[in-house]
């Protein structure tokens, strides 16, 4: 079974979720089987375990993948190695590194991309917006 190490810049303890289980997880959220939306996908997963066990369940395989292309798993297993050889430590909801706190809200992100250092149990805020507010948005923001 091949695991999949941190990314040199991250300081904490190495994650024991497998490759397998993150690309499952990457390939679920690209393929969206019977048109599930990220949030259900991320429910299932975190209810489950197991992103490759969900895969399994709700993916039908294929007779052979077209050729020359690789499948569903391995473009998105070629997806995280990518992500992670430009430096992003990448933080799935069944890492231990991916914040408790968030993996118990509604709708909980299902990967978390992260540059620089990465302090395990730090107390931090990050801020998500837009150049272009709407009008509404600055409004509720006021």
């Amino acid at each position: 079974m091949v695991e999949m190490a941190r990314s040199p810049s991250y300081s904490g303890s190495m994650d024991t979720v497998r490759l397998e289980d993150r690309a499952a997880l990457v390939a679920l959220l690209q393929v969206r089987p019977q048109g599930m939306r990220w949030g259900e996908i991320t429910a299932e997963v975190i209810e489950t375990g197991s992103a490759l066990a969900v895969w399994h369940r709700l993916v039908p395989p294929t007779l052979m993948d077209s050729p020359g292309e690789p499948g569903p798993l391995e473009a998105a297993a070629q997806d995280i190695e990518g992500w992670t050889g430009q430096g992003h430590a990448i933080a799935t909801v069944l890492d231990d590194s991916y914040p408790a706190r968030l993996r118990g809200v509604h709708q909980a992100p299902p990967v978390l991309f992260a540059r620089g250092k990465l302090v395990p149990h730090d107390r931090a805020v990050s801020v998500v917006g837009s150049r272009k507010a709407s009008d509404r948005g600055l409004v509720r923001q006021s």
